[in-house]
């Protein structure tokens, strides 16, 4: 019969790989990961499939984390992938991203490697160098310049603040920056951030007093008026006296000393036992006796009083008797006896 049927088509012959690119992270520099704050991670590009005509377009884009299993992304000339890191056990991992045709050429594949960290920033020893901190938490200064001091432990730190003032660990972690205190209450933010963005805050509390504490004695008694003396002491004597501060007294120290002469130099007797014995003393109250038989006799006593307040500020008083234990001595006196002889 000699019939004959022709059916024409055409086709393409694509052998062009296609390219892509990744636009939301550097690819040459490693991506930190806070496990504390998420453990996923996005990513986005653009892929392209050349200007040939025989292009058959970009298919889609793969991403894999162990390099075996491949999940297709969001999108195919612009994508995005939401990465999930949280089964991944080690501290490392890498992503592979490919582009794929029509034609099923693929992409050369890029690669982003990735840091997984899962602790904080631990701040550690923070305080003002060269004091310690009270009981109640706070530093007590007396200089409106303090360097404060700390410690920090992190692999990946990114910065490290006093106050906003960003300062330099060393290799052991150790930093310090100085910071202007004024008087009264202070507090001190510090803040280590990682390269994922991790943050540890801590504030510590500082208190500026530069007034001198108060320290005063009362009495010291019995004095005797003697031999051209109002000072004199014999026998046990008694001191008592009180300390004050704007803020907190935290000593009151007394020292007993003797000398030949009221403005010689004096020779610390405080440790001469049996001379100097507490009766009380809370700080701001203060009650002693002192066995002047266990001093040297006519020598001048120099009692010293000496009052610490939490800043360390010292206050001072001071009184000066004189020894003369004749002044216990009875005296006798005749009324109906002529001691002239005559």
């Amino acid at each position: 019969y000699g019939r004959i049927s022709t059916e024409t088509f055409s086709y393409k012959v694509d052998t062009e790989k296609p390219s892509m690119t990744i636009t939301s992270v550097n690819a040459s520099e490693a991506v930190y990961i806070g496990t504390t704050l998420s453990t996923l991670k996005s990513f986005a590009g653009t892929a392209t499939d050349g200007t040939s005509t025989n292009s058959s377009g970009v298919a889609k884009v793969q991403y894999s984390i162990d390099g075996t299993t491949w999940t297709d992304a969001i999108g195919t000339t612009q994508w995005n992938a939401n990465i999930d890191f949280a089964k991944v056990e080690t501290n490392n991992a890498t992503v592979q991203f490919k582009a794929l045709d029509n034609a099923g050429n693929e992409s050369t594949k890029q690669s982003v490697n990735i840091i997984l960290d899962k602790n904080v920033p631990v701040l550690e020893n923070l305080g003002v160098q060269g004091e310690t901190t009270d009981t109640d938490g706070i530093s007590y200064l007396q200089s409106n310049s303090e360097k404060i001091i700390g410690q920090i432990t992190e692999e990946y730190i990114e910065s490290i603040t006093i106050d906003g003032t960003k300062v330099t660990p060393d290799a052991n972690g150790n930093f310090s920056g100085t910071k202007s205190i004024n008087e009264g209450s202070n507090t001190c933010k510090i803040v280590a951030t990682d390269k994922a963005g991790q943050i540890t805050e801590k504030t510590i509390s500082l208190y500026y007093d530069k007034t001198v504490p108060n320290a005063e004695i009362t009495s010291v008694s019995p004095l005797v008026t003697a031999n051209g003396k109002e000072n004199n002491v014999n026998g046990t004597i008694t001191l008592q006296g009180t300390a004050s501060d704007d803020d907190k007294v935290a000593s009151t120290v007394v020292t007993i000393a003797t000398s030949d002469a009221e403005n010689g130099t004096y020779t610390d007797n405080t440790s001469v036992e049996g001379a100097l014995t507490v009766n009380s003393n809370d700080g701001m109250r203060y009650n002693y006796s002192i066995d002047t038989t266990k001093l040297s006799d006519n020598k001048f006593l120099k009692i010293n009083v000496t009052t610490t307040d939490r800043s360390g500020n010292i206050g001072t008083d001071e009184e000066i008797v004189y020894i003369d234990q004749s002044t216990d001595l009875p005296t006798i006196s005749f009324s109906n006896v002529n001691m002239t002889g005559d």
